[in-house]
């Protein structure tokens, strides 16, 4: 049987001097990639209620916050022990209806509790939960009823030409950081776009996806490595709009 000690030096192992190239090369920017990943897949393993993958995911994900603490005990910054450490004592303090006096009588009490002790710890904790989307919406919104806000959908659309233009001169310089800037305020601009028209990001991205998934779908069955592509993606896509209900 592993425990988390043997788990934690087999993953120094890995990262060690005669360990495996890749794992060794990761960063902690390098790691939001497979964190977002992973936490996907493990929604996908309990959306599908797969326990046998639910538990690979979960080990998966956790394999990410492990890597987390490794890189950050190199840099003499903290180690596993500490993040479980932090972790236990902000468990205590978000439960005063547990550990301390307070009295949470149902789920609706307890998330209040929470959020309250939450604001005390932090003005920032507001913007740092959920999804990047869901904390994007989230942010404008709130600087939106503080007075900063657009004044029209023009606004937002002139503001969207500005960032691409900051992008492609980003990508003329061929400035990988500054790329990824960039794109996100291209992003950014687009949850602002869809604050403004009340419409939820995650859904209209969902809904796009699905429409895409459906045209590249009746793409493949009709593409014989000849026709255009471009002419055949059309067709597809009217032979799709056409059966829409």
């Amino acid at each position: 049987m592993y425990d988390i000690e043997k788990l934690i030096e087999i993953t120094q192992k890995l990262r060690s001097e005669d360990g495996c190239p890749w794992d060794k090369s990761l960063t902690l920017k390098s790691l939001r990639t497979y964190i977002i990943e992973e936490s996907y897949e493990l929604i996908a393993a309990i959306e599908s209620n797969d326990l046998k993958n639910i538990k690979e995911e979960a080990g998966d994900l956790l394999l990410q916050i492990i890597f987390i603490s490794n890189i950050c005990e190199e840099n003499n910054d903290f180690n596993f022990y500490d993040v479980l450490q932090n972790l236990a004592e902000k468990l205590i303090r978000r439960h005063p209806h547990v550990f301390g006096d307070k009295v949470a009588k149902s789920e609706e009490d307890a998330i209040k509790i929470w959020n309250e002790q939450k604001q005390k710890e932090s003005n920032e904790s507001f913007f740092i939960s959920n999804t990047p989307t869901k904390r994007a919406l989230k942010t404008s919104s709130f600087n939106a009823k503080k007075g900063l806000e657009f004044s029209s959908i023009d606004e937002i659309l002139n503001k969207m030409e500005e960032e691409i233009q900051e992008f492609k001169v980003a990508n003329k310089k061929n400035d990988f950081d500054n790329i990824e800037e960039e794109l996100g305020d291209i992003l950014f601009t687009c949850i602002n776009l869809c604050r403004f028209n009340k419409i939820d990001p995650d859904v209209a991205l969902s809904r796009s996806l699905n429409k895409f998934n459906k045209r590249s779908k009746k793409f493949f069955e009709i593409f014989d490595g000849n026709e255009d592509p471009n002419k055949l993606w059309s067709k597809a896509k009217s032979i799709v709009d056409e059966t829409k209900d």
